[in-house]
């Protein structure tokens, strides 16, 4: 990219910091004598998305993003924090430390996950290592999106060349079905080129000399580069096995769209990848290790340290919301983003403290390996008055239960989407080996845009832990008006079955507005349930002899089989649901 004027400058904003300016060359001459096929709107449409893009990234705060301090559309400049080691293309040239090299690796993929797993996740566009800055020793993302937003201006703004990128461009941009669609997977996909060039030293399609001809290698699904003969050759000097992992990385960068993984998922890799090359051993967390300590590992395995980004002051005293065992604080990043700050609330007792801080522990390391839509992303971590606190997107419409007290006239279509968004979201942890052991509507938080998202991991469990980081084992609990009778009675242990009976439960509390067994006491609960009763149909809710109604009930009856392997999936009951849902759109099945 060229852009005029780089060089360091002091921005005052309180304090003196060194920041790059960046200024974008416009041809002003364009304007002149407008023609009639002279669109007069177009330096406006520039500036505006000149604006949004840029303010968008302002907005941003991560260790390996460029911060962005100032942005002025009307002159098209920007401030970008100052990254005194340069770009990482020349910058990887004098690495020869391989420890360096897996950090920097790492570096880019957590800027890169922490786009990816926003609340509106964020693609970068144009991973490459020119648009890589080095601070230290450590990586960061810069100047997100930039060459696509001027791409369809080329006659403003020739300064700003987005010849050659497509050398670290995936397939699927050149889709005719989605031109030019910039997607988190496109990311990964340019995130394998990044890696290529910076352990061969050769750019992608190095064997092309100009565009086109990369192209024409792009659209016939011809990779980058040979992954497994292509000599390792740049200035760091890797291992055979360390050279194995990169290249296994690059090929997972360049599957195929549907096959590609994750930003996080890929991260996880790597981070296994590494632990097992460095046979670093496992580690047991336990309740009477020091909450410093505890922290730390969580930190060495991914949890993301949010420390210097969070304000301890925007804390109220109380808290936002009182749990079961946990309390929620409302607070706020440095950056003006709102979070939820979640704290176990222990007992009086030093070893209570300990157990509680072991399950927010455990919690934690299970939510971290999660990243869909409907699941609520954790954000990373805090030590929150002498205790690790979770640190999450702030859900603008609060609980599940507060909003449907609300919206007591929502429609049967709106309550049936937020079911099926919910065993969406059951359907995904089962499907990554995640039980999540405590499914229920305090469990559910609505985003601002009123989309359900799941929380509440603190009883969750893993079906194939990777044994790098253990737990002490504990009594995990359970919600009694949503667990089901095998669990409460034989402790055979949570399994997706069981997910599936408390899922059944939640669909129950959604549609009705109420919990589950309502106007029942606790004990008598249990033993309807030790007698193998299953709720009663609410008639007022789930009709008799109302088409929809009578389906769905089948489908909850289901859900509350005795035998809990005659249960359905959580995907089946997200896929009957759907079919449910399009039915009330034919005529006669609301009544």
């Amino acid at each position: 990219m060229l852009l005029a004027k780089i060089k360091p400058y002091n921005l005052v904003q309180g304090v003196s910091v060194p920041v790059v300016k960046k200024v974008v060359r416009i041809v002003s001459g364009y304007f002149r004598n407008y023609g009639v096929c002279r669109d007069e709107n177009l330096l406006h449409r520039l500036r505006k998305d000149f604006r949004e893009r840029f303010q968008t990234w302002a907005s941003l705060s991560h260790p390996n993003l460029a911060a962005i301090h100032f942005v002025d559309s009307l002159k098209f400049t920007l401030f970008q924090e100052y990254c005194e080691s340069g770009d990482l293309r020349e910058y990887i040239k004098q690495v020869s430390s391989e420890i360096e090299y897996i950090g920097i690796i790492r570096d880019i993929l957590c800027g890169i996950v922490y786009l990816h797993t926003r609340d509106d996740p964020i693609t970068h566009g144009w991973i490459n290592p020119g648009k890589i800055y080095m601070k230290g020793k450590t990586a960061k993302l810069g100047e997100f999106g930039l060459s696509q937003l001027v791409s369809g201006f080329p006659n403003l703004v020739p300064s700003i060349s987005v010849a050659g990128m497509t050398r670290w461009t995936c397939p699927e941009y050149f889709d005719e079905r989605e031109p030019g669609l910039s997607t988190a997977l496109g990311d990964v996909w340019s995130f394998g080129c990044t890696i290529f060039e910076l352990t061969t030293g050769l750019m992608p399609y190095h064997q092309s000399k100009y565009d086109t001809q990369v192209l024409a290698r792009i659209t016939a699904r011809v990779p980058p580069g040979d992954i497994k003969t292509q000599p390792f050759t740049s200035g760091q000097t890797l291992s055979a096995n360390y050279i194995e992992l990169m290249q296994n990385l690059i090929a997972q960068c360049w599957l195929p769209v549907t096959e590609r993984l994750s930003s996080q998922d890929l991260l996880r890799q790597l981070n296994q990848g590494v632990r097992k090359l460095e046979k670093i051993v496992p580690v047991s967390i336990t309740a009477l290790m020091p909450v410093g300590e505890i922290f730390k590992h969580l930190i060495h395995y991914g949890i993301v340290d949010l420390t210097p980004n969070f304000n301890p002051s925007s804390i109220a005293l109380l808290p936002f919301q009182l749990g079961g065992s946990s309390d929620v604080y409302a607070g706020y990043l440095y950056n003006n983003t709102r979070v939820a700050v979640e704290v176990g609330r222990p007992r009086a007792d030093e070893v209570d403290a300990g157990k509680c801080n072991l399950l927010t522990a455990h919690e934690l390391y299970v939510w971290s390996k999660c990243n869909h839509p409907n699941v609520i992303p954790l954000a990373g971590a805090i030590i929150f008055r002498r205790s690790i606190a979770s640190v999450s997107p702030w859900a603008e419409n609060g609980y599940f239960g507060n909003y449907l007290e609300n919206k007591k006239d929502m429609s049967v279509e709106a309550r049936l989407d937020i079911c099926i968004h919910i065993s969406e979201a059951i359907s995904y942890l089962h499907g990554i080996g995640i039980i999540h052991g405590d499914i229920k509507g305090r469990n559910v938080l609505i985003s601002g845009d009123g989309i359900p998202r799941i929380t509440g991991f603190r009883q969750a469990i893993i079906v194939n832990p990777d044994n790098d980081l253990c737990f002490e084992s504990f009594d995990s609990g359970y919600t009694w008006r949503w667990a089901p009778p095998e669990v409460l009675m034989e402790d055979s242990g949570k399994t997706t079955h069981s997910d599936v009976y408390s899922l059944g439960m939640t669909i129950l509390e959604v549609i009705t507005g109420d919990f589950p067994w309502a106007n029942i006491s606790h004990p008598r609960v249990l033993a309807l349930m030790f007698k193998k009763e299953r709720p009663k149909r609410p008639n007022d809710h789930i009709p008799s002899g109302n088409k929809w109604a009578d389906l769905t009930w089948n489908l909850l009856m289901g859900c509350w089989d005795q035998n809990p392997m005659e249960r359905p999936t959580a995907a089946e009951v997200r896929d009957e649901l759907k079919e449910i849902s399009n039915s009330l759109k034919e005529p006669g099945l609301l009544t």
